[in-house]
This record gives C-alpha cells, structure tokens and sequence, in this order.
C-alpha cells in the first residue's frame, strides 16, 4: 500500500498490560490509538479503538466505520485496497 500504512498493525498505542488499557500517547490517534495522518482511516484492528467504538455503538466497528471522516477520494482508495486483499469493507 502507498499510502499511510499497511491494514494490519497500523496501531502501535493503546494496549493492555497488567489488566489496564493504556491510554494513547500525545502524537497517537486518539480515536484509534494508531499513528496515521489525520486524512487516513483510523486502525479498525487497533484493539483500543474496538473496546472505545464498542462501547459506544453497541456493534463491533467496520472498516467503514474507521474511513467515515476520510473524504470520497481515500474511502474510494482503501475501499479497492480491501477489496483487493478479500476484505469486505463493510466488516
């Protein structure tokens, strides 16, 4: 992928040790927990983002739901990035 990162493991904030879910660090997403630019989706596989969005939608988040403030043209972009890998973006 060119742009903003890879699918899997763009998160690298947010975890959980000893019990605890750490909040994200200052230069990290703070919806996701990842570092991506502001213009990319946030990390659906960031395990921080799953437990925040969960909670607060009562639903596991889809990668439709980590583009929705990404404008058409990225949407459009990783929409065919995930087709291309056999994810459905709507998961």
């Amino acid at each position: 992928m060119a742009r903003g990162g890879s699918l899997a493991g763009l998160a690298r904030g947010g975890s959980l040790a000893g019990g605890k879910m750490s909040i994200p660090k200052f230069e990290e997403c703070s919806t996701c927990g990842a570092r991506h630019p502001l213009c990319e989706p946030h990390d659906k596989t960031s395990f921080f983002y799953q437990i925040i969005f969960s909670q607060e939608h009562k639903r596991e988040v889809t990668w439709e739901d980590a583009m929705r403030h990404c404008d058409e043209e990225t949407k459009e972009f990783w929409r065919k990035e995930l087709r291309e890998r056999g994810i459905d973006p709507n998961t």
